[in-house]
């Protein structure tokens, strides 16, 4: 299979009102159009990708990216080109994006590089800036750039993780436990003073506790709800110790590849929606920042 398209309908899409995204007609393209093209080369590796992202979408290397929106007059069509090394590693990511009519199109480009040896990422590069990526003996990440470190279990499992630039305190930390299956049953994360605990019971319920040392904690659970794969609906019992301002019944509607897409309310109304680049980055939406991030 060369390529494979996937049309939108609903959420602000117009069945009908579709644009082709090639690089040759991007004045085609309007707001509330949805189209989405995957090409691969023989060896199904994807090669090149269109979609629509919102505007002032940054090039960043992570978790900085502004509130978006889901207005469709925000929107931008963008195509990405991916370029591979013989082993089948990226070794870079070319971004082109519409500006409007008068300024054309804009681009930036994202580089990788591996070891060969072990064929790890060990730095990406973007624009002047670069990020560098260390290893343990068994393969696990350790350190991020400078400021971002993890540390790993016998098993393989994370134990902890810290963002700490040298010679300062560490600005945000978390540890983890497990238990003798090696599911995830405990995480306490500290930033800024105030911790946040939470403990998994079965992967369908959550008990969260935030202690800021100057009050008694606030509690709060949470329960999944599941069908026979995933998670389809959420159920907050206790007050919004996050502040998140969200109802405590919320439903999670997944695309074809299983990410969640939009969460709505028990009746019906649109809490938050996401669409996602090839590889994961959001591209358009309410991403705002969520507990998972």
């Amino acid at each position: 299979m060369r390529s494979i398209e996937s049309r939108g309908t609903g959420l602000g899409i117009e069945p009908g009102d579709f644009a082709y995204l090639a690089e040759a007609t991007w004045g085609s393209f309007s707001a509330d159009s949805l189209l989405r093209r995957f090409e691969y080369d023989p060896l199904y590796r994807l090669t090149r990708a269109t979609g629509r992202e919102r505007k002032g979408v940054e090039p960043i290397f992570w978790g900085n990216q502004v509130p978006g929106g889901t207005s469709v007059e925000e929107a931008r069509p963008y195509i990405e080109h991916y370029n591979y090394d013989k082993t089948g590693g990226m070794v870079e990511k070319r971004h082109e994006y519409a500006l409007d009519a008068a300024n054309g199109v804009a681009q930036w480009k994202r580089t990788y590089q591996t070891d060969t040896s072990s064929n790890r990422l060990v730095a990406m590069g973007l624009g002047g800036e670069s990020r560098g990526y260390v290893y343990d003996g068994g393969g696990n990440l350790v350190q991020e750039n400078s400021e971002r470190h993890y540390e790993w279990d016998h098993a393989g499992k994370l134990r902890a993780f810290r963002v700490q630039a040298a010679g300062s305190p560490a600005s945000s930390y978390g540890a983890y436990g497990y238990d003798g299956a090696g599911q995830r049953v405990q995480k306490v994360s500290i930033r800024g003073g105030v911790a946040h605990a939470t403990v998994y019971v079965d992967g369908i319920f959550e008990h969260h506790q935030i202690l800021d040392g100057t009050s008694a904690p606030a509690q709060a659970n949470e329960l999944h709800v599941m069908d026979d794969a995933s998670k389809v609906a959420s159920r907050r019992v206790g007050p919004d110790i996050f502040n998140a301002q969200k109802p405590a019944v919320r439903y999670e509607l997944g695309d074809h590849l299983g990410s969640s897409s939009v969460v709505v309310s028990e009746t019906g109304g649109l809490i938050s929606r996401e669409e996602y680049r090839p590889y994961g980055e959001s591209s358009f939406g309410s991403y705002a920042k969520k507990r998972f991030r």
